[in-house]
């Protein structure tokens, strides 16, 4: 890495904006790299019987790919809800109409009401009482 500095850095080197640009690709070739993946991830899971429509991040994907495969039907859906459950603030806060109607929807199908951010505490509550195995 030093390499790449001292090139980087050297006066008028024809180096820099090489880096610059190899940098550049590198970037752009793990977003898209990122993207294939969760394209695969998804059409793997779907052809499994998973609706991971709402599911778009490459972490919660492998997440749930892990416990897909495991096979044991009461962890996958921990899984889900654990998924769930991580994005609900981030959704009551910042999420657009139709991410806050999934949310509810899913969890109205769990049993726990999310309809407001208060409820996010008997959410909190609920996932602790059913998944808390200590």
């Amino acid at each position: 890495m030093d390499v790449v500095h001292e090139l980087a850095a050297a006066p008028d080197s024809t180096y820099g904006p090489f880096v610059a640009v190899a940098a550049a690709v590198y970037v752009g070739w793990v977003f898209y790299d990122g993207a294939r993946e969760v394209e695969r991830l998804t059409r793997e899971l779907e052809s499994r019987g998973y609706d991971v429509s709402a599911i778009n991040k490459l972490k919660e994907l492998r997440f749930l790919k892990r416990a897909v495969d495991g096979g044991d039907k009461a962890i996958i859906q921990e899984s889900l809800d654990k998924i769930w459950f991580s994005r609900a603030k981030t959704i009551a806060a910042t999420g657009d109409l139709m991410q806050v109607r999934r949310m509810t929807q899913y969890w109205k199908t769990r049993g726990v009401k999310v309809e407001r951010l208060s409820d996010l505490d008997v959410l909190q509550d609920w996932m602790v009482n059913k998944y808390n195995k200590a």
